[in-house]
């Protein structure tokens, strides 16, 4: 699944792309709808140049597809306003991937809501008495680099059976010290040790995109973020 079904980039503006996956189709690559905000004004200007692209992804009864959404700006210095929304309908046994790529300029302001309706998410773990011997597990970590920044989690198991591997587990932390410090006592910067643990992080979440193309580009950003003066090429 290296290959990506590409739709037209779509500039500026407001815009309406509707996916649908008729019952029973699987869609073998992931579809890119790429979204590029050609206009911006300087800090100075009143002007504020916007667009409001939505989506609406409908998947019908054991349907599957993989989107990726990628919002770009040509000018990293540009002031612009993009409003995204979309809306995502599961049936029953249906798959959706969804992937999300922000990459727009410093300057902007980027607003994203995501709506999606399916059979049920809960973020539980359900083993009835008959489910002897099953084997599962669930992790939540956050990473939480402001001091304001906050997160709730909350992972459940709901086990009736009596023969079972099953756990949960939720991290919410800062960088830990004692990592700091193993990078510190190999005489690496506190900056750089910082930002290879964030690079670290990140890995585990980009690993899970579905296309190798997208994932070098996400890597490349990250390292662009975590170091403007170096930028990946």
């Amino acid at each position: 699944m290296d290959s990506l079904s590409q739709l037209t980039e779509f500039p500026s503006g407001v815009y309406v792309v509707l996916v649908y996956v008729p019952e029973g189709c699987k869609v073998d690559n992931p579809l890119l709808l790429r979204y590029i905000s050609v206009e911006g004004s300087d800090k100075e200007s009143k002007a504020l140049p916007f667009s409001n692209p939505r989506v609406l992804v409908l998947v019908e009864k054991g349907g599957e597809i993989g989107i990726v959404e990628e919002y770009a700006g040509g000018d990293r210095d540009k002031c612009y306003w993009t409003n995204s929304v979309m809306e995502v309908v599961v049936g029953e046994g249906a798959k959706v991937s969804h992937s999300y790529i922000q990459n727009q300029s410093f300057n902007a302001a980027h607003i994203k809501w995501t709506w999606v309706q399916q059979a049920v998410f809960d973020g539980n773990v359900q083993v009835n008495r008959y489910a002897q011997q099953t084997d599962a597990g669930q992790l939540t970590r956050s990473l939480l680099l402001e001091p304001r920044a906050t997160v709730n989690v909350k992972p459940n198991l709901q086990i009736i059976a009596d023969d079972v591997k099953c756990s949960h587990g939720a991290a919410i932390s800062d960088l830990e010290e004692d990592q700091l410090f193993y990078f510190r006592a190999r005489g690496v910067d506190i900056g750089t040790a910082r930002k290879a643990l964030i690079f670290s992080f990140a890995a585990e979440v980009v690993d899970r995109f579905p296309n190798a193309s997208i994932r070098k580009k996400v890597e490349s950003h990250i390292r662009e973020l975590l170091d403007p003066s170096h930028p990946s090429r």
